[in-house]
């Protein structure tokens, strides 16, 4: 399909990645002669041999498919080497990010400040991640151009919130205006604890759910 839209104009490889051969389609007789072709290699992340003196990018896929018992620990290991090995705050900053977001997607019964706290990120390490500038620092800007017309505090709290709205849009799609609202009268703590939760929603029933047992607990 790729080839047939976009036809390349220069020689082309292709890498398909599956997390296990179980997850392998198989060949089939369509296209039997391209995936044995020389172009085409297929790797199974489970089976890339982890050596001590791996890569960093090597230990960040095996991260993905490690066991939930061992992923804390091999995390903590690639905080310590990326903060060893990459001088750049920024390139640090864009590992941290994965990293946490591996560890929050494997375990999603974990809240985002406890994935933190257990992977040894400190307060200067989570500024400096995506993340954090996208929900909070960005957020505090929009509120601060706000709050010069409707007063600092407000305008900061309504930024942050039209933040995060755009940033639940952008991965569950359009949401209906009296959900929306809802979101709106969140507290302080409670849109907190929906920015850290936004990475695991994976559907507007999830958030549904997510704020009826925010709104069961507050009455």
């Amino acid at each position: 399909m790729y080839l047939r839209q976009v036809k390349p104009p220069n020689p082309w490889r292709a890498i398909v990645i599956y997390p296990s051969r179980s997850a392998d389609v198989g060949e089939t007789n369509q296209h039997q002669e391209l995936l044995m072709s020389s172009r085409v290699r297929r790797i199974y992340l489970n089976e890339i041999e982890l050596l001590p003196d791996a890569s960093l990018g090597s230990k960040l896929v095996g991260l993905i498919v490690a066991k939930e018992k061992q992923a804390i620990a091999q995390a903590k290991q690639l905080v310590q080497q990326t903060k060893q090995e990459l001088p750049s705050k920024a390139e640090q900053a864009l590992i941290l990010d994965l990293i946490e977001t591996i560890i929050v997607y494997k375990l999603p019964q974990l809240g985002r400040t406890q994935v933190q706290q257990m992977l040894g990120l400190t307060e200067i390490d989570i500024k400096q991640t995506k993340f954090y500038q996208d929900v909070f620092t960005e957020g505090k800007q929009e509120g601060k151009q706000e709050g010069r017309e409707e007063g600092r505090e407000e305008g900061r709290e309504e930024g942050e919130t039209e933040l995060l709205l755009r940033l639940l849009t952008r991965r569950l799609g359009s949401l209906e205006p009296s959900l929306m609202e809802l979101i709106r009268r969140l507290n302080v703590s409670q849109r907190l604890d929906l920015a850290e939760a936004t990475l695991t929603l994976t559907s507007v029933a999830e958030l549904e759910n997510w704020l009826q047992a925010r709104q069961n607990v507050s009455s």
